[in-house]
């Protein structure tokens, strides 16, 4: 991944990095972030809380931001509100791609959950009502 990450930017590093995986990922993005970026951790679907050797963001000056969106909500419902729109807007345009790694229709639902589960699935699963 930081072979990619460094061919992507040029060999710069990330500006922001979101990090939802945790574990070595999380320290993968950490070494590869560009001087004064932003790293959010955003969840752990990995299982392993990451540990930040803290001379990273010093040396590079980078910042580590924690985004915990369900607390988020319930103290800024207003913000949240106003940044859903702005992502389902940046969707319908087309500025926005969410990969989507799942389609069934609603009467299987329950294999859609046992998938997410079972984290056996990569990007969003959705379930089709029509």
């Amino acid at each position: 991944m930081r072979d990619r990450l460094r061919q992507l930017t040029g060999g710069q590093g990330s500006d922001v990095g979101f990090d939802n995986v945790g574990g070595a990922m999380f320290e993968d993005l950490a070494r590869s972030m560009r001087w004064g970026g932003r790293l959010l951790p955003i969840g752990f679907a990995s299982g392993d809380i990451p540990q930040l050797a803290m001379n990273l963001p010093l040396l590079k000056n980078f910042s580590v931001v924690g985004v915990f969106t369900g607390a988020w909500e319930d103290r800024e419902p207003e913000a949240a509100r106003l940044a859903k729109e702005t992502v389902m807007a940046c969707i319908a345009a087309g500025s926005l791609k969410p990969h989507v790694g799942m389609v069934l229709p609603l009467e299987r639902v329950r294999e859609a959950m046992a998938a997410i589960g079972a984290r056996s699935c990569a990007g969003r699963v959705v379930a089709k009502m029509r």
